[in-house]
């Protein structure tokens, strides 16, 4: 049975996809997040409405918002007039408002888990919604107060990039620059990434940087590891190569003396830990001789004897599997198997003994 076939290999191999993908998505989910603004506090000192009758400005005088003048069509004359209206501070907080006539707004009722992944699920709901591609469409959203039933409202506004783009330029041909930009979605709003491309690439930069650095820290670390085991290996070999010698020093001795037997005894400790199994080649040959459907729950292995305990199919099946690998003989129940009803899988513990390696003469 090949190391692809066997069931431990295959549930490690798919956890390792999920996990993977599982962080793609979260880093994904993460850029998202970063780059939409969220809707907060204004301290606007003064609000350009943009509505079917033209674009109406206010200002914030004497503790509230008050209109200056009517209504003007052209978008680049109401431009101009809010450039000569405004005080310098004014100008400085100018929100740029999109009535709810020039944009879409909609409610949606989502579960309270999502709010981790609210961008990302909104996003994908967006593409539905929006008339223009999603690359040509500039949204964000707020989000109200948890319903009884574990419901959580997120109204969402959406307005295309095109439509945005006009009034934007206007205001900067007139030497304005909005300082924020949102819908007006009944007594609150929503304010929108109409700059989203440009923060999404810097968020996107600094976390590649970010994740850059911490690669190459691994990369060291591994390389580091490397060295060192290279190291323990090379001064292994010396060692081995040395009590080679030794035993073949002792081995050449007149052991007619006093200390034949402990030449002998040495010798014989030298024979035992060659052919003795590495604990790594265990747990390799029994991992391969798992059958499908079987999974192990505790691994003890002493004087040469390994006991496993798991749950699974039949243990008859990996009692075989186990006798036909090399490493194991006298393969049998250490303990009586017990059915677990609720998992329907059976409880087994077995026991067998460790095989000594076969060293060439």
């Amino acid at each position: 049975m090949s190391d692809l076939d066997n069931s431990a290999t295959r549930q490690v191999s798919a956890l390792f996809g999920r996990g993977w993908r599982w962080a793609r998505g979260c880093v994904s989910a993460l850029v998202t997040e970063l780059a939409t603004p969220k809707a907060g506090g204004s301290d606007s000192r003064a609000v350009m409405i943009l509505g079917g009758q033209g674009a109406t400005l206010l200002a914030r005088r004497k503790g509230r918002m008050s209109p200056l003048g009517a209504a003007i069509a052209d978008i680049g004359t109401a431009a101009r007039s809010a450039r000569s209206a405004l005080s310098r501070g004014e100008q400085q907080r100018l929100t740029l408002r999109i009535a709810e006539d020039r944009a879409i707004v909609q409610e949606l009722q989502l579960p309270e888990g999502a709010r981790p992944l609210l961008a990302a699920i909104l996003k994908n709901k967006i593409e539905s919604l929006a008339p223009w591609p999603l690359e040509d469409t500039a949204w964000g959203y707020v989000t109200g107060e948890v319903a009884r039933g574990g419901s959580l409202p997120v109204t969402i506004g959406i307005v295309g990039r095109k439509a945005l783009a006009a009034p934007l330029m206007a205001l900067a041909a007139a030497g304005l620059k909005p300082a924020r930009v949102e819908i007006a979605a009944g007594a609150q709003s929503i304010v929108i990434d109409h700059s989203s491309d440009s923060r999404r690439r810097t968020v996107s930069t600094v976390m590649r940087m970010a994740f850059g650095t911490a690669a190459i820290l691994i990369v060291a670390a591994g390389c580091y590891g490397g060295l060192l085991s290279w190291r323990d290996n090379n001064e292994l070999a010396a060692i081995t190569e040395r009590t080679e010698q030794l035993k073949r020093e002792l081995a050449g001795r007149n052991v007619d003396g006093g200390d034949g037997g402990q030449v002998a005894e040495a010798v014989k400790l030298v024979d035992g830990k060659k052919v003795q199994r590495p604990v790594v080649a265990i747990i390799n040959d029994l991992t391969s001789a798992i059958p499908n459907g079987n999974w192990l729950t505790a691994i003890d292995y002493a004087d040469s004897t390994l006991t496993v305990q798991g749950r699974g199919g039949p243990p008859t099946e990996l009692i075989k599997s186990l006798e036909a690998a090399e490493a194991f003989s006298g393969v049998n129940f250490a303990a009586a198997t017990q059915r677990d009803e609720q998992a329907n899988a059976d409880v087994f513990s077995i026991a067998a003994a460790i095989e000594p390696v076969a060293v060439a003469p």
